[in-house]
């Protein structure tokens, strides 16, 4: 937050004697909001990738886009926290920009330059329920399953693996992983 400053209004009316009403307010600067992160971790092809962009000052909830350029295929710039995540599935670099948006009246708006390079890799043997890509399937992969239906942010999910095909996680993949830590012992 920035500084503030306290002060009060007196108001009188014309009546004989007058009648006086006063009220203290407050006045808040808060300094602009900024984009901190200055470089963004490379990636390797097929593999969780995790990252988020430091933000400070402003007035929250920011909004996050892309605004030039394109991320990688397989990763997603969250647009509520900044998170970068995602398995890229195509090597190169990709230079994008973000702009961020803070919640104030006006919005105060900052775009930022950044380049994410995906180095190649060996895609992963594809296992059901392997929400991870770690090729096995266990609960680390049950944690992610849980994660992504209850909507927590920036959670990297290995769509390939997805345990019923359906293209999204599903309270079954969670069902269908548990039931699969449970044979493998």
């Amino acid at each position: 937050m920035g500084e503030s400053e306290e002060f009060t209004i007196q108001v009188k009316d014309s009546a004989d004697p007058p009648a006086t009403e006063e009220q203290t307010f407050t006045i808040y600067v808060i300094e602009p909001v900024q984009i901190i992160t200055e470089v963004i971790p490379d990636a390797l092809q097929y593999r969780r990738y995790v990252t988020d962009l430091d933000v400070s000052r402003g007035i929250q909830p920011y909004t996050f886009e892309i605004s030039s350029g394109v991320l990688p295929k397989g990763i997603v710039l969250d647009a509520l926290w900044g998170i970068i995540s995602g398995f890229p599935s195509e090597s190169s670099t990709f230079p994008f920009t973000v702009r961020l948006i803070d919640s104030g009246t006006p919005p105060v708006i900052r775009s930022k330059f950044f380049e994410i390079q995906v180095f190649p890799g060996q895609p992963p043997v594809v296992i059901g329920g392997d929400l991870d890509a770690n090729e096995q399937v266990g609960l680390s992969d049950l944690v992610v399953a849980l994660q992504a239906l209850t909507n927590f942010r920036g959670v990297p999910v290995f769509m390939e693996a997805d345990f019923n095909n359906n293209r999204r996680v599903d309270l079954i993949d969670a069902l269908m992983i548990m039931d699969a830590c449970a044979h493998s012992r």
